[in-house]
C-alpha cells in the first residue's frame, strides 16, 4: 500500500527536485537555495509534527537569507535558519487551495493525492518559476 509519506518523497524526487535543479537551485535534504550574490533565496519544505502514513500535511517556506549574515562562513550555503525574511503558503496559495484550518495542519495535504495533482496543486498557485530573484 503507497503510503502518504511516499507518495511526498516521489513528489520531492521526480518532480521538486529537478524543477528547483532546473531553475538553478542547490539542495540539502528538504532546503534548496539560490545565490544571487548579496543574498540568496531559500525554499524550505517543513513537514507538520502531526504527520502519519494515511496522512501527510507540509508547508514550503520561501525566503530570503543575506550573505553575508549566514552561519556558513564560506557564504556558500543557506538554511531556513538564515532567513532574514520568508512567506508560507497564504502568500503565493490561492485562497481556495489553503489548508490551514487549525493550528494542526499546515499548506498541503496529501491523503491520496497522486504525484500529477501534487504537480498540478504548485503549477495553479500564485508562486511561478518564471518570477525573477
Amino acid at each position: 500500500m503507497t503510503t502518504a509519506k511516499d507518495i511526498q518523497t516521489d513528489f520531492i524526487k521526480t518532480y521538486l527536485k529537478p524543477t528547483l535543479k532546473e531553475h538553478g537551485f542547490k539542495t540539502s535534504g528538504q532546503t534548496w537555495w539560490k545565490s544571487k550574490g548579496d543574498f540568496f533565496v531559500v525554499i524550505n519544505l517543513q513537514n507538520s509534527q502531526w504527520n502519519s502514513k494515511e496522512e501527510l500535511s507540509f508547508c514550503l517556506n520561501i525566503g530570503v537569507a543575506l550573505t553575508e549574515k549566514l552561519a556558513d562562513k564560506e557564504k556558500k550555503k543557506a538554511t531556513y535558519f538564515d532567513l532574514a525574511t520568508q512567506v508560507r503558503e497564504d502568500a503565493y496559495l490561492a485562497e481556495e487551495r489553503l489548508q490551514s484550518k487549525s493550528l494542526k495542519e499546515v499548506g498541503l495535504v496529501i491523503k491520496s493525492l497522486t504525484r500529477q495533482m501534487c504537480q498540478n496543486l504548485l503549477r495553479t498557485s500564485r508562486l511561478t518559476w518564471k518570477t525573477t530573484f
